[in-house]
This record gives C-alpha cells, structure tokens and sequence, in this order.
C-alpha cells in the first residue's frame, strides 16, 4: 500500500516540533495551518487512525 499522501503532513508536523510550524511553510501559503488541516482531513478520510495522530500533532 503506498502511503504517500500520509508522508507530507506527517514530515511537516515533526519537523514543526523542533522549528516551529511558521518555519514549515516553505512555499508561502497564507492559510498554511489551514491547508495542513485540510491534508489532515483527507488522511482522515482514508485511514482514521493515521488521522488522528496527525490531529492530535496538529493541536499539539
């Protein structure tokens, strides 16, 4: 199964632990945090449990 579509927000939300979430936005989007919430959305349409956990960063 591939799993790219899980891959992105996950790397985003890791990295934002250590430099922020603000440093993650790398190609300038005004709504970045919005647009994450988005990705996170399909993921979670797809496979709830990998959802959550990326919810659960989001909020974090």
């Amino acid at each position: 199964m591939n799993l790219k579509w899980n891959r992105r927000p996950r790397a985003i939300l890791h990295r934002a632990k250590a430099e922020g979430l603000d440093a993650q936005n790398r190609e300038g989007r005004e709504n970045f945090r919005e647009w994450l919430a988005g990705k996170n959305a399909f993921v979670n349409m797809i496979r709830s449990d990998a959802g959550a956990k990326l919810k659960a960063a989001l909020e974090a």
